[in-house]
């Protein structure tokens, strides 16, 4: 019975599981309430209110419900019990805050690399290791100062993403704590997680697809509603709300491609958006999606809030010094980036790289960076040329996705025993990188159209880019920037 709540943790996300949260977040400040683990959680509730035989198997075997939602949740439960109280480690299993060391990590990231061919991820994640010498030990809490200044500091460190340093030490709590032989394979975890989202989660054929899923998933927003079933589901106690979220599904997809749209009066004609969208999901499968052209990366490290560009062709020989200098075992960047990527941002003690200062980057202000993508949206479209068959700015995209060097939001904290009994705190510092990515939406290819119009375009796109990026960062094609 222990092992349940694993798999009950993800019975909360929608059709096309992290997608959905995104498309249910962008709807506005209301939405972005929307979690899926506290869907969860509802559902759980749903499950054990509906089926009595299991209810009364959950009682008889003591399993504490509200137990199971708080470490779906990875908190605290709602009842004041003294034993749980005492064990504050308990929450970490599953969903770990203090540094995202926990099982449901250990378990999607093996899962997904044998899905997607990569091998069962052993070669990394020493997973019985984990489980051998994983044990609960008391280590010093850092409380936060109260001075104005520090205040001050705190919220200015805030504004950019980034975590302020701790305070002095003034207690001990209980955290799951591994032993120091194992920190390499600590460390290797995320290491093996980053390689995920370069090679997978990040690859520019996902992203493609995923911006023209919710771009359909916004065209047919306005008729079927999904993101008020969403919510509606997570916050009314009525059955009927729950059973309206629990009816969707990934086939959600092929009913906008049959427009099978069940809502809808059958002698209504189908909407304009909806027609649209039926197009969408034809272009996705057969493989016309949007072309990525190029991308650009802002780095914030929690050592330093200033932005710079360096050349990708010289992070690899200076990626190691950076290990040796910060004691860092696993570099945040482990390999070559290709060379249609730059990295912006600031790689700590680095000495070699120019910095490029913020204000050649964007004229934005620092504190709103949310404006990023639409400015360099609209300083590519006003470079291509005007004989451009790129003629509406909305046939372009710059996206904006985020990765940090942990699933944590603030610079994780890994606890760690020795064999004689003493504990230590070893920390890392959180590097959150922005990438902005540019895409043409391709109109649909027509029988009739020539290859190279298309190429030609390309070509167009890819030569605008280089000059913004060459006017407000430098030229990614030499050695050094100056």
């Amino acid at each position: 019975m222990d092992s349940r709540p694993v798999p009950l943790s993800e019975v909360g996300h929608g059709p096309f599981s992290h997608s959905w949260e995104t498309h249910v977040r962008r709807g506005g400040i209301k939405f972005r309430k929307y979690k899926h683990e506290k869907l969860s959680c509802r559902i759980f509730d749903r499950i054990v209110h509906n089926n009595s035989t299991l209810r009364s198997g959950l009682a008889e075997a003591g399993v504490d419900l509200e137990l199971v939602k708080s470490l779906i949740l990875g908190g605290p439960p709602n009842c004041n019990e003294p034993d749980l109280a005492q064990k504050p480690y308990i929450y970490e299993i599953l969903s770990n805050n203090a540094n995202g060391m926990d099982v449901d990590k250990w378990d999607y990231l093996l899962r997904d690399c044998l899905h997607a061919g990569l091998g069962h991820g052993c070669a990394t994640i020493d997973l019985e290791r984990f489980m051998h010498f994983c044990r609960p030990a008391p280590h010093p809490v850092r409380r936060r100062c109260e001075q104005p200044e520090e205040k001050e500091e705190e919220e200015n460190c805030q504004s950019h993403g980034l975590p302020n340093h701790p305070s002095p030490i003034t207690d001990s709590q209980w955290h799951l704590s591994f032993r120091d032989t194992e920190l390499e394979n600590v460390l290797r975890t995320f290491g093996l997680r980053q390689h995920l989202h370069q090679k997978l989660y990040q690859h520019k054929t996902v992203t493609s697809i995923a911006h023209m899923a919710n771009d359909l998933l916004d065209l047919v927003e306005p008729v079927l509603k999904l993101r008020s079933i969403s919510l509606r589901a997570l916050e009314s106690d009525k059955p009927e709300d729950l059973d309206a979220f629990l009816q969707l599904h990934d086939s959600l997809l092929w009913d906008i491609y049959y427009k099978r749209f069940f809502t809808l009066n059958p002698d209504q004609p189908v909407p304009e958006a909806l027609e649209k969208a039926h197009k969408l999901v034809y272009r996705i499968l057969s493989r016309q999606l949007y072309v990525y052209v190029d991308s650009v990366f802002e780095v914030h490290t929690d050592d330093s809030c200033h932005k710079g560009s360096v050349n990708a062709d010289r992070i690899e020989t200076n990626l190691r010094s950076v290990v040796t200098c910060t004691g860092i075992r696993e570099p945040f960047l482990s390999e070559t980036l290709p060379p249609d990527c730059r990295l912006v941002g600031r790689i700590s003690l680095c000495q070699d790289y120019t910095w490029i200062p913020w204000k050649r980057f964007l004229t934005s202000n620092l504190y709103q960076p949310e404006n990023t993508a639409s400015q360099i949206l609209d300083e590519i479209f006003s470079r291509l040329p005007a004989e451009s068959v790129i003629h509406d700015k909305a046939e372009l995209l710059v996206s904006k996705s985020s990765f940090t060097s942990n699933s944590t939001p603030h610079a994780p904290q890994f606890y760690f025993y020795t064999r004689t009994g003493q504990t230590f705190v070893y920390e890392e510092p959180l590097r959150v990188v922005h990438a902005y990515r540019l895409y043409w939406r391709a109109p649909a290819c027509d029988p009739a159209a020539s290859p190279s119009k298309l190429s030609i375009t390309v070509a167009e796109l890819i030569k605008a880019f280089d000059s913004w990026h060459r006017e407000n960062i430098g030229d990614r094609h030499v050695k050094s920037i100056s």
